[in-house]
């Protein structure tokens, strides 16, 4: 299915529940007035705005992970504050409605006067201490804390045109037991190993632990690049692992030469995800870096040597010879 056929679909289902091996899901809003070939070529542009199956999913609760982080978002922001994008390309959500739905479950209330003065600015917060005397001077949680503790609420509350949003002690309690999902959401890497959708699955510490082996694969391969430079060789080659664990990423990759002087992390240089075995290799125009390459056979699972050839060109042997099925 193409992305725009993709999107029609989303259209015509709008927040229609499905159930899917057991699973309840629920199809990502679409606004009906976005445009949708401008939409369709950010996304072709920006993959993270093809939304996660595993985010329109509902926790325990009946709530989506992205209505957690609209939950931690709205804490002590007005009612009228602009709602960012993102909830909606990134996590599916007509937040405007939702938002509407956390205050009907009782996650989220309206503050009182003084808990809605988070909300206001530095200036706005000076003008009511100067119309009632108090000094001036300070950041603005001073500003805040000389205002509540010398000031009664009916004095500035007609300051305040519109009060902020707060986390009831539900709201509190649903903050703190998906903690991880909000600072995921905050920690976000742009290689998808840190995001909403894998700490739905995994801890703090895993997705941490992979990023930090992830970075480490690529300073490993950025000097291996810097002394291939070094040597005088222009031209590098990636190597991607002949065997059937191989993702379709690196298979595509293996083989490919590529400038040094254009190489670009995560794009035509590995690491192309958590846990790539790619390598580069110096280049030498018109003759591969070995006459032969280690294989693991995807039936007996032993390894072997063959003449040179890429992913692609083994994968179909492969295949030939024993069935698609064979890499299933």
């Amino acid at each position: 299915m193409g992305f725009f056929s993709w999107i029609q679909k989303q259209l015509s289902n709008q927040n229609k529940e499905t159930t899917n091996s057991d699973e309840k899901t629920v199809e990502p809003y679409i606004s009906p007035d976005r445009d949708m070939k401008e939409f369709e070529a950010q996304a072709q542009n920006f993959p993270s705005m093809q939304i996660d199956k595993r985010l329109m999913q509902p926790l325990e609760e009946d709530l989506l992970p992205g209505e957690i982080i609209l939950l931690e978002w709205s804490n002590h922001k007005s009612k009228h504050a602009s709602i960012p994008a993102y909830f909606e390309y990134d996590y599916g959500l007509n937040a405007a409605i939702d938002r509407q739905k956390l205050i009907r479950l009782g996650y989220l209330t309206t503050a009182s006067p003084s808990e809605s003065l988070k909300s206001l600015r530095v200036p706005e917060l000076k003008d009511i201490l100067r119309n009632n005397g108090q000094k001036l001077s300070g950041k603005k949680l001073e500003l805040i804390h000389r205002i509540t503790d010398n000031i009664d609420e009916d004095l500035y509350s007609a300051a305040i045109p519109s009060r902020s949003l707060v986390c009831t002690s539900a709201g509190d309690k649903l903050l703190k037991k998906y903690s991880h999902l909000v600072w995921a959401h905050k920690s976000n890497s742009k290689d998808g190993i840190i995001s909403v959708a894998n700490a739905l699955n995994q801890s703090v510490e895993e997705m941490q632990s992979k990023l930090d082996h992830s970075r480490n694969q690529v300073g490993l391969t950025q000097h291996f690049l810097a002394e291939l430079t070094d040597y005088g060789a222009n031209t590098y080659e990636i190597l991607g692992s002949l065997d059937i664990t191989t993702c379709a990423k690196c298979g595509e990759m293996d083989g490919k030469v590529f400038q040094t002087s254009h190489a670009k992390p995560g794009v035509n240089l590995p690491p192309f995800h958590d846990g790539c075995r790619c390598e580069i290799v110096p280049h030498i125009s018109g003759l591969p870096v070995s006459d032969e390459r280690v294989v693991r056979n995807p039936k007996t699972g032993k390894n072997e040597y063959v003449t040179y050839k890429n992913y692609t060109q083994w994968r179909k042997e492969m295949v030939q010879k024993y069935g698609a099925e064979v890499f299933k």
